[in-house]
């Protein structure tokens, strides 16, 4: 999307392609709860199967039709084949030092962000199904492995709903937010001037990561599995904003090509531009993936830490801890952006 859509189509082609994949989880929480046949054995394990050999086609089918939609144009330098390697991380670096200030901001909230979503998605089901257990067994109901299915299952339900709120952000957030950069983008001032405020990119990403915070940290008053799927779709909502407002920054930030930069092959051309490009999704990527390990990390000593204690809410605390990274990335974000 970087390479082929010019700035001003940036935020339209993130919108696009929430809504696919979002369109593509709702798809995936459909196959994981279609009933199996007794005589596969193992159900889980063969629904388990069945995902990952979907998954897998779907990759295969997807890149297919990417590589045949469009075609690179490979510079005309020559270069030795020993000097490839060295050419390359020498592009790399430059593109990582000339990085526009606001994708450099875009990677540092989403840093941040992601640790507190990484923790919500994971443990989320879980925490739709310890509330119907505890749920039921308030009411009477004998602890079994019957109940904690059933809870699964609620939890699944939780899930859908959240990919279902997530597509309905996808396919309206591209609608109403602005970009301070877009050509058609004016400052008014008077009454109209609060919703122009409202519409901008950035206004929009910090109004979902608030949401998400406000979210997470309702699970401390929640003992309803009810209300928990609700909440938990609710939050698909912000998940959907979050997903799409950052690529569309990052996009418009990148496909912007810096001044007095040679349109021919080669040093500062073409080549080097492709290379600057590259490395900048790079670092966005690394900057979403980094955060992850961490958040794993900190989960499990949430976890240890609720064992030493003798407490069972252990997933509780993780969706709370959850809701500080989700503020402190509201706070960033609106930061950034002011």
């Amino acid at each position: 999307m970087v390479d082929v859509c010019p700035p001003e189509q940036q935020s339209l082609a993130s919108g696009w392609a929430g809504r696919f994949s979002f369109a593509g989880n709702i798809c995936g929480y459909i196959i994981g709860s279609i009933p199996l046949p007794l005589s596969l054995g193992d159900q889980e394990a063969w629904r388990y199967r069945i995902m990952s050999f979907a998954s897998v086609l779907s990759i295969m089918v997807a890149t297919v039709i990417t590589c045949n939609s469009f075609h690179e144009t490979k510079s005309e330098d020559k270069k030795e084949a020993g000097s490839i390697i060295a050419h390359v991380l020498r592009d790399v670096i430059r593109g990582v030092r000339k990085m526009p200030p606001k994708a450099w901001k875009v990677c540092k909230i989403q840093f941040v962000a992601w640790m507190g979503w990484f923790g919500f998605l994971f443990y989320s089901t879980s925490y739709i199904g310890g509330l119907y257990v505890e749920e039921s067994i308030r009411k009477g109901v004998e602890a079994s492995t019957a109940l904690q299915d059933e809870g699964m299952r609620r939890g699944t339900m939780g899930s859908l709903l959240f990919a279902i709120m997530a597509l309905i952000a996808a396919l309206v957030s591209p609608t109403i937010g602005k970009s301070m950069d877009a050509p058609n983008y004016k400052r008014k001032t008077g009454p109209s001037s609060w919703i122009q405020f409202l519409r901008r990119i950035d206004v929009f990403w910090t109004c979902g990561y608030v949401l998400f915070a406000i979210c997470t940290f309702s699970t401390i008053a929640i003992s309803s599995s009810t209300v928990g799927i609700i909440v938990i779709a609710v939050a698909g909502f912000a998940f959907g904003v979050c997903n799409w407002a950052p690529f569309a920054l990052m996009g418009e930030a990148v496909a912007v090509r810096p001044a007095g930069l040679s349109t021919s092959p080669g040093e500062g051309g073409k080549s080097w531009e492709t290379n600057r490009r590259g490395a900048m999704m790079g670092i966005h990527n690394a900057a979403i993936s980094l955060p992850q390990i961490i958040a794993a990390i900190i989960s499990s000593f949430i976890f240890w830490a609720a064992q030493r204690m003798e407490m069972k809410d252990g997933v509780n605390w993780v969706m709370r801890a959850s809701g500080i990274a989700g503020a402190v990335a509201a706070w960033c974000t609106f930061r950034a952006f002011a």
